[in-house]
């Protein structure tokens, strides 16, 4: 396939924090421990070589597509910036050269996207995210107890570092959010989990959820990730 000019390529160089990401995960992911075989390490054993197939072989092909997508995005917004700067400069009885936001834009589309300088801050930022929250065993101040996994859901039971009960619901999800969250509430019900009740202190779901909560309990996994990559400043904001 031919690239067309100052088309983003996908050609990614060598990453020092790449690597420090990888080796990273693995910790979080106990890759050095695949031969205990009980409770959690038992889960992970499982998933050994389907893990480290995805950090080795996938993961940076998965960020490279992301970034491109996003950077053919990106200059296709520049070239629409560009040819209304371009109309306005005419408009006004000039010529484009004489615009200094046409020359800027100019500038910036024939510059591309670099998808290196893009590659190397994504990972910076996830390796900070990670070792931030990663310590000793624990990810995001939960102490885990119990990993459990039905057809669609997998749930994480333990206690925050600065406590409270804390259950962590991760859901296949489909196109219908009406669907999904009707599946939630019946599994919720077959697990005799209500999350208006006081059995769990904090309750964590991705997607969206239509949960009775009138004591705050409930929170989005995205949303929550979000505010802890960037917003949070030190570890104790988990137990907020």
């Amino acid at each position: 396939m031919m690239l067309m000019a100052n088309e983003p390529t996908m050609t990614i160089s060598a990453s020092a924090n790449f690597d420090k990401l990888k080796a990273k995960l693995r910790e979080l992911f106990e890759l050095d421990k695949a031969d205990l075989d009980f409770g959690i390490y038992r889960i992970l054993r499982q998933r050994h070589a389907e893990i480290t197939e995805f950090l080795d072989k996938h993961l940076e092909k998965t960020v490279r597509e992301a970034l491109e997508s996003h950077g053919g995005l990106q200059q296709a917004q520049v070239a629409d910036d560009l040819r209304k700067a371009e109309q306005a400069a005419q408009a006004a009885g000039i010529t484009p050269e004489q615009s200094p936001r046409v020359m800027e834009l100019r500038a910036k589309l024939s510059a591309g996207t670099d998808l290196n300088a893009l590659a190397d801050e994504v990972y910076s930022h996830l390796l900070t995210f990670f070792s931030r929250y990663y310590q000793e065993g624990d990810f995001l101040g939960l102490k885990v107890k119990q990993i459990d996994t039905q057809k669609g859901f997998l749930t994480v039971t333990g206690g925050k570092r600065a406590g409270g009960r804390t259950l962590v619901i991760w859901r296949t999800l489909s196109d219908d959010p009406v669907k999904d969250n009707e599946a939630l509430d019946k599994f919720l019900a077959r697990l005799q989990i209500n999350p208006a009740d006081t059995e769990f202190d904090f309750i964590y779901v991705n997607g969206s959820h239509t949960l009775a909560d009138p004591h705050n309990k409930v929170h989005l996994i995205e949303e929550t990730f979000a505010r802890l990559m960037f917003e949070a400043q030190d570890f104790e904001t988990l137990s907020e």
